[in-house]
């Protein structure tokens, strides 16, 4: 199966697991700081769940997707105009827009640097670029995950850069040498299920719903992930699980590499 074809299959059942979540929307919002009415693009914007809550506070948002699977799931609204384009030729004018921002989609583009100068040519100057992301060497050393789904993690490594390398490729293209890091700890009651979204919950993992609507389950070869669940599966069983991780069960917020990066078009 393509990757392509492997994105179709997500949007299947994507709503159903990737509402968006309050807390990310919040600081979303906050590092965009629009005025009212603005012109904003959505770059990967899967079926538009956060695209749609910035087109409710009364945004014009364009949604960029390459995935007609998830097009066709695609939330309506009147402030909503969606284009199939991947990130790496964006089909629009230069400088037409307020602000750019992407959540949770910049693994998916093929050209990462490519992607990003397109989005900024977009931009008008002094254009705001906000990405929620991940970097998952910035984990917490007691996080789980990396044990028990160590090749997903050795793919991810691979697929996301380092938060300095990122910041320096975003650097090249913007012009702004002041760019900002916002960590998010991950909280426990998570809207969005996102891949490290169920840290309190390692049971989650063996639900097939759960799995459907996470891009680095269905790219990953389906008999290591059931290799890596029945290996899960016998630690918490054993009490394995619980003897090296029990704490996290008690946790509210937990560090796992997420945090979202803004920047400024200086040119």
């Amino acid at each position: 199966m393509s990757e392509q074809a492997k994105y179709d299959v997500i949007g299947k059942d994507y709503n159903d697991t990737r509402r968006p979540d309050k807390r990310i929307v919040k600081l979303l919002v906050e590092c965009l700081d629009l005025p009212a009415e603005s012109n904003v693009i959505d770059i990967g914007a899967g079926t538009g769940n956060y695209t749609k809550t910035i087109a409710e506070l009364g945004h014009f948002v364009t949604a960029v997707e390459p995935s007609a699977e998830m097009i066709s799931k695609a939330c309506k609204h009147k402030n909503i105009e969606w284009k199939k384009s991947a990130a790496e030729n964006i089909p629009l004018s230069d400088a037409i827009f307020d602000a750019a921002y992407c959540t949770l989609s910049m693994h998916h583009f093929a050209n990462l640097e490519k992607s990003l100068t397109e989005i900024f040519r977009v931009l008008k100057p002094e254009g705001k670029f906000v990405a929620f992301t991940t970097d998952p060497r910035r984990s917490t050393q007691e996080f789980w995950m990396p044990r028990y789904f160590g090749p997903i993690y050795d793919r991810i490594r691979k697929v996301f850069p380092t938060t300095q390398q990122l910041v320096d490729k975003i650097k090249v293209v913007s012009q702004d040498n002041s760019i900002e890091i916002i960590p998010f700890p991950i909280p426990y009651d998570m809207e969005d299920r996102f891949f490290c979204s169920a840290w309190r919950y390692p049971e989650k993992y063996f639900n097939p719903a759960f799995r459907r609507g996470i891009s680095h389950f269905q790219v990953a070869d389906q008999a290591g992930v059931q290799e890596m669940l029945n290996n899960l599966r016998q630690d918490i069983d054993s009490g394995a699980w619980d003897k090296n991780y029990g704490d996290t069960r008690s946790r509210n917020l937990l560090e796992c590499g997420y945090y979202f990066v803004s920047a400024t078009k200086r040119l």
